[in-house]
């Protein structure tokens, strides 16, 4: 999660004074929930198309949080124990972490990873530019551990007691998954750490589906993001020096970012259905916000408009093998030649 003043959480959660007093009502405890689902739906995605990517995190289900990033430490009193720095926000079940016996609010000592121990302090470089930096060592760390088939030797307090554990991270493809505490209906990825960013807004907005498919339809917003990295997009826009400024929704900038949003959309038909995910979700997602938000960002000159998104989702849908492959991901058309030339 993103850098957070307790004020602007409850504003974003529409907690009282009086709720937020209680531990179990503290909008914090509402924010490492949706946290916790955002990191389940991301390891999901990611796991299982782990065979379709060139790129590889380990994977380990958890997901951590830094001391660092809270502003009011007051605030968080009573809520996080924080025993070391760095603390487990959440275990996504079924996972690494989950297996080892890791729960939240275990707090990190030690890392171990063949013969080196590396404490916690030692990651604290820089924490004062970038108060995630500290976590994005810890996993690459992890995906180093990976790569040589390595386990994870953790050592962690738990309320005062020391425990360890190991651990083997899981192939995944590359993205780390965050919840930002920003305002907007906006989601975005990239960058050298592979990050998948939701804010806060758009998780809630897809979360709220009346019919009960709000999972899916998160999902659907975390596989598109995730698409984006997997097809190398941050890298082959900058590779033709594209204008992200005011312009960037005319002229060849539009075409260009257009080009991708559609490869993202189709890509993300596959990544959801290879992970269990019914990819109508992303239809009914795109045609909710479309109808109820059709001229927002999403919409602008670098995005196609909803009903044209959502034909190209339903065509994409379409071309699914008829009979699921279990245990096999599906590989979809689009990364079985290469990638057209953004002109």
């Amino acid at each position: 999660m993103r850098l957070i003043a307790l004020a602007f959480i409850c504003f974003a959660l529409l907690c009282s004074p009086v709720a937020a007093s209680a531990q179990d009502a503290s909008p914090y405890r509402k924010l490492q929930a949706l946290d916790g689902q955002l990191a389940t739906i991301g390891y999901r995605l990611a796991t299982a198309n782990a065979p379709l990517c060139d790129r590889l995190d380990g994977a380990t289900g958890l997901q951590l949080h830094d001391i660092a990033q809270y502003r009011d430490r007051a605030a968080i009193d009573g809520v996080f124990a924080f025993e070391s720095p760095v603390e487990v926000e959440a275990v996504v079940p079924g996972s690494p972490g989950q297996a080892a016996g890791i729960a939240p609010g275990d707090a990190l000592a030690t890392i171990g990873v063949g013969a080196a121990a590396t404490p916690i302090a030692a990651f604290a470089d820089g924490l004062e530019e970038d108060p995630y930096s500290r976590i994005q060592r810890i996993a690459d760390l992890f995906a180093t551990a990976r790569a040589a088939g390595a386990s994870i030797r953790l050592e962690l307090l738990r309320a005062g007691q020391p425990l360890s554990f190991t651990l083997a991270p899981v192939p995944a493809c590359a993205g780390r998954f965050q919840l930002l505490i920003k305002d907007g209906l906006d989601a975005g990825g990239g960058g050298s750490a592979q990050m998948v960013n939701v804010n806060l807004p758009l998780v809630q907005y897809a979360l709220e589906d009346g019919g009960g498919n709000g999972e899916g339809e998160l999902a659907a917003v975390v596989a598109h993001e995730l698409a984006h990295n997997i097809l190398h997009h941050h890298e082959r826009l900058n590779a033709v020096d594209i204008d992200r400024g005011p312009l960037r929704g005319f002229g060849k900038n539009g075409r260009r970012i257009r080009a991708t949003e559609e490869e993202a959309d189709r890509l993300s038909v596959w990544l959801l259905a290879n992970a269990g995910y019914d990819p109508a979700g992303a239809v009914r997602f795109w045609t909710r916000f479309g109808k109820e938000h059709g001229q927002g960002l999403f919409t602008e000159g670098t995005h196609y408009r909803w009903q044209k998104r959502v034909a190209q989702i339903e065509e994409e849908i379409a071309a699914l093998p008829s009979a699921e492959t279990r245990g096999i991901a599906r590989v979809p058309p689009i990364l079985t030649h290469p990638l057209p030339p953004l002109e």
